[in-house]
């Protein structure tokens, strides 16, 4: 289920609540740890953190993604995400947000591991946007590329959604 990078992380589970204004509020903490580093560890020093609160959309049987957050550190760039309703303890293992990441520069080589939506590498400075497409659990995107890297036609018939993410102002558009 985990790719290499996410494989190392511990997964705990925060539970979510929808406000009166509709924006998703944590009722639990959560900790995930890896990458060499203690979650908090790797917030530091000066990560600068965007407040999104925003609706992918569906992932499954009645089940949508938020984005909380996105964090940027030196070399990371930390996705915050919950689902609403909750997720029942007994279905915790098939729900997670599948996506692919990328940014619209990106070096040959850079991005080679999935993050499994926690923890990713930092776009080089040379990057404005960070780009996101988010997927059915199950669906295996990253079998969907043409011999020019392009996305064929399924992946783009099976993704929910982009997420455009400005990485100089933290500004978030959803492409559905």
């Amino acid at each position: 289920m985990f790719g290499s990078l996410g494989g190392m992380l511990e997964h705990l589970y925060c539970s979510l609540c929808l406000t009166v204004s509709g924006r998703v509020s944590p009722t639990s903490d959560r900790r995930a740890s890896g990458v060499g580093c203690d979650y908090a560890d790797c917030m530091r020093p000066d990560p600068f953190t965007y407040s999104l609160d925003l609706d992918i959309g569906e992932v499954v049987d009645g089940y949508h993604l938020i984005v909380r957050s996105i964090s940027l550190t030196k070399q990371y760039l930390l996705f915050d995400f919950g689902f609403v309703p909750e997720v029942p303890e007994d279905r915790r293992g098939e729900l997670w947000p599948n996506m692919s990441h990328d940014a619209d520069v990106a070096p040959r080589g850079w991005n080679q591991a999935c993050g499994d939506a926690e923890w990713y590498e930092r776009p080089v400075p040379e990057a404005r946007y960070a780009l996101f497409d988010f997927f059915p659990p199950y669906y295996q995107w990253n079998r969907h590329f043409d011999r020019h890297g392009q996305p064929d036609s399924d992946y783009l018939r099976n993704r929910i959604a982009r997420l455009i993410f400005d990485l100089k102002t933290g500004e978030a558009v959803i492409d559905k």
